[in-house]
C-alpha cells in the first residue's frame, strides 16, 4: 500500500554533480601542473567520461522522471 503512495524513483542530480566535479578537478590538476604532460590524453577521457558523457545521461534521466530544472542543467553542462 505505501508502494502505492510513493512510487520509486531514482534521483540522479547527485550523479550529475559528481560527474561535474571529477570533471572539473581532472582538468584542474591538468591546467596547475599536478598531471604530468605525458598523461594528458588520459585526463581528457576522465574529463569527457564523467564531465560530458555522465552529465548528459543524468539529464536525460532527469527528464525522463519530469525533473525539467535539474535535466536541463545536467544536459547542458554535459554537452559544454
Amino acid at each position: 500500500m505505501a508502494d502505492e503512495l510513493h512510487p520509486r524513483r531514482i534521483d540522479v542530480l547527485a550523479i550529475g554533480l559528481f560527474g561535474l566535479a571529477v570533471g572539473a578537478l581532472t582538468l584542474g590538476s591538468a591546467q596547475l601542473g599536478m598531471i604530468p604532460e605525458r598523461d594528458h590524453i588520459g585526463t581528457l577521457v576522465i574529463a569527457l567520461a564523467f564531465g560530458g558523457i555522465v552529465q548528459i545521461l543524468a539529464g536525460m534521466t532527469d527528464i525522463r522522471y519530469h525533473e525539467q530544472l535539474g535535466g536541463t542543467a545536467l544536459t547542458m553542462y554535459g554537452f559544454f
